[in-house]
C-alpha cells in the first residue's frame, strides 16, 4: 500500500497539460488547450485541457478527470497502478508497506499482468547483457544488424534465455502468480501469455525461449506484449517470428510498435513515417528519423489510425519497392484517406526495405533521398497503376475511376477539387468530366453509408424495444427524484463541509438558528425522514460523504474529496457537478444561500417521493379487486402532507 503522504505528493505535483500531452498532440486556445480526444473516434477536436483547474474534459462524450483519472482511463488499470506510473514520470519515490496476502489477492488482474510484463522485460534487457548465452547470441545478433548500445537500451531489447523454464521460475520466485504467465482463456481471462504447460503440475515454459525480444509499449511506457524472433533454428518446427497472444492488456489491431518512442517527435515534427517491421523502426530512428512507427506487422486499422490522429494528420508510407509492397500500399491509402489523413507514399528500390537502406546510407543520403522521392497519394497511385495499365483504354478508364474513389473519401471539398485538378492535369482530361465522377462517387458513398445507417438504426431499435418494458420499470422508479437527489448531491459536493445556519420553523417564532455543516443536515434530515436514494450512484455519494466526515473535528474539502476520488464514475458526476452551473432537469437554478438551498432542495426530494407514491396509488385504484378504501385513505393523506410541503416550499422559493 502507499502512504497517504506519498499520494498527496503526486497529486499536488502531477500536471494535467503535462500528462495529458503524453498522449495527445494540444494546441493552445485562449487560457486551455484542445486537441482530438483520445476516449472516441474524434475528427474535431472536443478534447480540453485547463491547466489552472488541472482537470480535463471532452465536450462530446464527456471523459475528462484530473491527472491520475486520466490516466486511470486510458491506461486502463487501476487507480494504485495510476499513482505508480506518476510517480515514475516525475521521479518520485513511493513508500510503501508489504502487501497482506488478502491485500495481494484484492489487487486487479491487469495491474498484476503489466507488472509481470515489466518483470519479464527487465529479465529479457538483463540477459541480453549480463549472461554469455545473451552476449554471444542475441546482443551479437543486433550488433550484427548495426544496432547500437543506446538504440537497443532505448527500444529495451533483449534475450530470452534456452532454458525453458527460466522466465517461470524467476517470476513465482518474485511473487508473480503462475495463472498470469500463461495464455488466457474463456475461463480464465487474465494471462499474458509469456509462458506454456501442458498440465498443472508442469513448471510453465517460456514460449520465447531462445529468441531476442522486441517490447510492444503502451503510449505509458508500459510494456503490454512481446515479439520474439528466433536465431539459430532454421527448420519448419520452429516460427521465424512468435509474439504475445491477444490479453485483456493487449489488442494487436490496437498496438503501433514504437509509438511510445516516437510519440514526441511526431506531435512535434507533425509528420509520422508508417513502415512494416520492427528492426525498419530500429534502424530508422538510429539513423536520426524518430518519428517513425510499425503497424505491428499487420494491415493498418481504424483504432491505429485514430491513436496516431492524435499526433498528426499527415503520415509518410514506407513499403518494400517489390510487388508486394506496392500492393500493401493501396489498401492502406483508401483507409487512411477515410480517416481525413494526408497521405504521402515512399517506395524503395527493389531489394530493400527501410532497414537495408538505412544501414547502407548516412543520415544526409536518407535525407535527400527521402525529400526527392516522397510522393503524394495521387501522384503516386496514377503512376503505378497507368504503368499497368499501358496503352489499353478500358484499363486506363478504370485507373481514372479508381482515383477518383481514391479523392471521394476526402471530406475537405477544397483539398478534394486540388486533387481532382491535379489528376486532370496528370492524365490530361478535361477537369469536368472527373468532377462528374466525383460527384458520382461521394453519392455513392453516401448512399451507401446511409444503407448501413439504416440497418444499424433498425438493430437498435430492435433491442431498444426488447428492453423497453425492463427499464419502464427502473425508470418509472426514479424519474421523480432523480433531479432532486442531483441537487442534494451538488450541494454535497460544493458545500460539504460548509457551515451554514438553521431556524427550525417548526420549534415556534423564538426558536434560535443552529449552526450545521452541510453534510451533517443533510444525513441527519434524511434518516429522521426515512428517505433513501433511488439512484445507486447518488445514494453511493451520500455514504461516501457521511463516512468520511464523521469525524466533526476534521475539516471536509468535499470538492476535493469527491473530483479526485478513486472511483471514476464518482469522480466524473462530481467534475459535472462542480463545473456545470446549468441543470438539464428544468428546475429552479440554486442561488448557493445555503440557509435557503439546504432545506429546499431536501424538500423537494419528499415531494417528488410523494408524487411517485401518489402515482402508483391512483395505478392501484383502477386494479380490479384493490382495497378502494385504503387507498383513498393514503392517498388523502400524501396529498395533504404533499400541501404541506408545496406550501413551505413555495415560501422558501418566495424568500430565495
Amino acid at each position: 500500500m502507499i502512504d497517504q503522504l506519498t499520494i498527496d505528493k503526486i497529486r499536488d505535483t502531477a500536471q494535467i497539460l503535462d500528462v495529458v500531452s503524453d498522449y495527445v498532440s494540444l494546441r493552445r486556445r485562449g487560457q486551455n488547450y484542445v486537441g482530438l480526444c483520445p476516449f472516441h473516434a474524434d475528427k474535431n477536436p472536443s478534447f480540453y485541457v485547463s491547466p489552472s483547474k488541472n482537470i480535463c474534459k471532452c465536450f462530446s462524450c464527456n471523459e475528462g478527470g484530473d491527472p491520475i483519472h486520466f490516466i486511470m482511463k486510458h491506461e486502463q488499470i487501476g487507480y494504485l497502478a495510476a499513482i505508480r506510473l506518476l510517480a515514475k514520470k516525475y521521479g518520485i519515490e513511493i513508500k510503501e508497506r508489504e502487501l497482506t496476502p488478502e491485500e495481494k489477492a484484492a489487487q486487479t488482474a491487469r495491474e498484476g499482468m503489466l507488472r509481470l510484463n515489466e518483470f519479464a522485460m527487465q529479465t529479457f534487457e538483463n540477459d541480453l547483457f549480463e549472461t554469455d548465452e545473451g552476449r554471444n547470441i542475441g546482443l551479437a545478433y543486433f550488433r550484427e544488424r548495426g544496432l547500437q548500445d543506446e538504440t537497443i537500451k532505448r527500444f529495451h531489447l533483449g534475450y530470452a534465455v534456452e532454458k525453458r523454464t527460466t522466465l517461470a521460475e524467476r517470476a513465482i520466485r518474485a511473487g508473480h502468480p503462475r495463472e498470469l504467465l500463461l495464455d488466457p482463456t474463456e475461463e480464465r481471462k487474465e494471462g499474458v501469455g509469456l509462458c506454456y504447460a501442458d498440465n498443472d503440475q508442469q513448471m510453465p515454459q517460456c514460449r520465447f525461449h531462445g529468441r531476442v525480444i522486441f517490447p510492444f509499449m503502451s503510449l505509458s511506457g508500459q510494456p503490454v506484449a512481446f515479439g520474439g524472433r528466433i536465431l539459430q533454428r532454421v527448420d519448419h518446427a520452429f516460427k521465424k517470428y512468435v509474439n504475445s497472444p491477444e490479453s485483456i492488456i493487449y489488442r494487436k489491431g490496437n498496438m503501433l510498435y514504437g509509438l511510445f518512442q516516437a510519440k514526441a517527435d511526431i506531435a512535434k515534427q507533425d509528420k509520422c513515417f508508417i513502415v512494416e517491421g520492427n528492426v525498419d523502426v530500429l534502424s530508422m530512428s538510429q539513423a536520426g528519423f524518430r518519428n517513425v512507427i510499425a503497424s505491428a506487422g499487420t494491415a493498418l486499422t481504424t483504432n491505429q489510425i485514430h491513436i496516431i490522429q492524435r499526433f498528426t494528420k499527415n503520415v509518410t508510407l514506407m513499403f518494400d519497392g517489390d510487388e508486394a509492397g506496392i500492393r500493401a500500399s493501396l489498401k492502406t491509402i483508401d483507409l487512411l484517406l477515410l480517416e481525413d489523413m494526408r497521405v504521402k507514399l515512399l517506395l524503395f528500390p527493389d531489394g530493400d526495405d527501410p532497414d537495408s537502406f538505412c544501414r547502407k546510407h548516412t543520415t544526409e543520403e536518407l535525407q535527400q533521398f527521402f525529400a526527392a522521392n516522397e510522393q503524394d497519394f495521387i501522384v503516386y497511385k496514377a503512376q503505378m497503376l497507368l504503368r499497368d495499365a499501358g496503352n489499353d483504354p478500358m484499363k486506363r478508364a478504370n485507373v481514372v475511376q479508381n482515383i477518383v474513389q481514391s479523392i471521394a473519401l476526402i471530406s475537405d471539398p477544397i483539398s478534394a477539387s486540388i486533387y481532382i485538378r491535379t489528376t486532370a492535369q496528370m492524365l490530361n482530361i478535361d477537369e469536368k468530366y472527373l468532377q462528374q465522377a466525383l460527384l458520382q462517387a461521394q453519392r455513392t458513398n453516401y448512399a451507401n453509408e446511409l444503407r448501413r445507417m439504416e440497418i444499424e438504426n433498425r438493430r437498435r431499435e430492435a433491442e431498444n424495444q426488447q428492453n423497453a418494458l425492463m427499464q419502464a420499470m427502473q425508470t418509472a422508479a426514479i424519474r421523480h427524484t432523480d433531479a432532486p437527489e442531483r441537487n442534494i448531491v451538488r450541494l454535497l459536493v460544493r458545500h460539504g463541509g460548509d457551515l451554514f445556519n438553521y431556524v427550525n420553523r417548526d420549534a415556534g417564532p423564538e426558536a434560535e438558528p443552529q449552526t450545521w455543516r452541510v453534510v451533517d443536515f443533510i444525513g441527519t434530515y434524511l434518516e429522521n425522514a426515512d428517505i433513501k436514494f433511488q439512484n445507486p450512484l447518488y445514494a453511493k455519494m451520500l455514504r461516501m460523504a457521511l463516512i468520511a466526515s464523521e469525524d466533526p473535528s476534521v475539516p471536509f474539502d468535499s470538492l476535493k474529496f469527491f473530483t479526485q476520488h478513486a472511483d471514476s464514475k464518482v469522480n466524473q458526476t462530481a467534475l459535472d457537478l462542480a463545473e456545470d452551473r446549468n441543470e438539464a432537469f428544468g428546475i429552479v437554478e440554486l442561488n448557493e444561500s445555503l440557509e435557503k438551498d439546504v432545506p429546499r432542495v431536501l424538500l423537494e426530494l419528499q415531494d417528488a417521493i410523494l408524487r411517485t407514491k401518489i402515482d402508483d396509488l391512483n395505478r392501484q385504484l383502477q386494479t380490479p379487486g384493490s382495497d378502494t378504501i385504503e387507498i383513498m385513505r393514503q392517498l388523502t393523506e400524501c396529498n395533504e402532507l404533499k400541501k404541506q410541503i408545496g406550501k413551505e416550499l413555495g415560501e422558501r422559493i418566495i424568500t430565495a
